[in-house]
């Protein structure tokens, strides 16, 4: 019974160690494109919500508050930074008003950023959901971008 035990225990344990590091191959492949010092807050957010499936909580804590730290970057990195989550994320919802917000002083540029994405071969290597996030943020900024020009 104590060798089965023990053999079911090492069983459990490498089962974890491999999901641990799926998790991590799986976040470094959503990062391959992010560049400098956006790097370190985008996947804090993805981290947070990886856990956040798992826990239920909230992530949109964390995003405001690594979207506060990237506000001071080079506009390249912030649109790493968004881009990378609004592909690899659902935001709906609250996470969407939150979203909308944080990237309002960054729209224009946003909005041209993935539609160039769209544009390009990279966009093929998105699986059919990726590339309907991007095609929904697309739509989403033009809206806001007509509601904006109208405003004025």
């Amino acid at each position: 019974m104590n060798r089965r035990l023990k053999a079911l225990s090492l069983f459990f344990i490498l089962l974890l160690l491999s999901a641990c590091l799926g998790i991590f191959f799986h976040i470094n492949n959503m990062l391959a494109t992010v560049k400098g010092n956006a790097l370190a807050p985008t996947r804090a957010v993805l981290v947070s919500a990886l856990i956040s499936d798992i826990t239920g909580d909230y992530w949109e804590n964390e995003l405001v508050r690594q979207a506060k730290f990237v506000a001071n970057l080079p506009i390249e990195e912030r649109l790493d930074f968004y881009t990378t989550i609004l592909t690899y994320r659902d935001i709906e919802t609250s996470k969407a008003m939150v979203f909308v917000d944080l990237v309002t002083p960054d729209v224009t540029p946003l909005l041209n950023n993935l539609i160039s994405l769209r544009q390009s071969n990279k966009y093929l290597a998105f699986d059919p959901q990726e590339q309907k996030r991007i095609q929904e943020w697309i739509d989403e900024l033009n809206v806001i971008t007509h509601q904006r020009q109208n405003a004025r």
